[in-house]
């Protein structure tokens, strides 16, 4: 799997862009503690799918994009079933801020 494509680099370069902190983009997503996004950078925890919308909505992505980026992460094969054994794309920045 390509490492432009897994969440946690995702996450980690566009809270970076966005001049973000681990703890604001944790205020920004309901989130107590910036200590779970860190879990989520180094690859130790994962955003349950339902809550990748919202992710894509505060760090200004593509939502389609980044939903098929965490289904490809979290299950390839259900994802290869469906969308034609293609690779996601990186999300696209939205251009509306």
């Amino acid at each position: 799997m390509s490492d432009s494509i897994l969440m946690r680099n995702i996450l980690k370069e566009r809270r970076e862009e966005l001049g973000l902190s681990q703890v604001e983009l944790g205020r920004a997503l309901g989130i107590a503690s910036g200590e779970f996004l860190c879990m989520v950078e180094s690859g130790r925890r994962h955003f349950a799918l339902e809550n990748v919308p919202r992710l894509a909505a505060v760090l200004r992505l593509d939502a389609a994009d980044l939903c098929r980026c965490a289904l490809f992460e979290a299950a390839p094969s259900l994802y290869r079933s469906t969308f034609d054994n293609s690779t996601p794309q990186r999300p696209k920045p939205m251009t509306n801020p």
